[in-house]
């Protein structure tokens, strides 16, 4: 995972994937660590609601392809992942094999 920001900041980290999540998102600690600023908000509605997140501008290697997304971010602090990949990949991944 890199920054989409300068410097160029890396990190391997271990992701779910998620067919039912439309959007990526990154743990809260993550997107601070690789110094990611907000670039916009989105509403997301799941199981606790709706939330306010804030996106941004990252990028993700998967099966040695990078791609770059607008993620939003989230405390996934209790959570087994610190990413999840959402549909927004998951699609694209599914174009380039077809």
């Amino acid at each position: 995972m890199m920054s989409a920001t300068s410097p160029p900041w890396q990190i391997s980290t271990v992701a779910k994937l998620d067919t039912g999540a439309s959007r990526t998102c990154i743990d809260v600690s993550l997107a601070h660590t690789l110094r990611l600023e907000a670039v916009d908000t989105i509403t997301i509605k799941n199981s606790h609601g709706k939330q306010i997140r804030q996106l941004v501008d990252v990028e993700l290697y998967l099966n040695d392809k990078l791609y770059p997304v607008r993620a939003s971010v989230t405390n996934r602090a209790g959570l087994s992942c610190p990413v999840l990949i959402g549909r927004d990949i998951l699609d694209s991944e599914q174009e380039t094999e077809d």
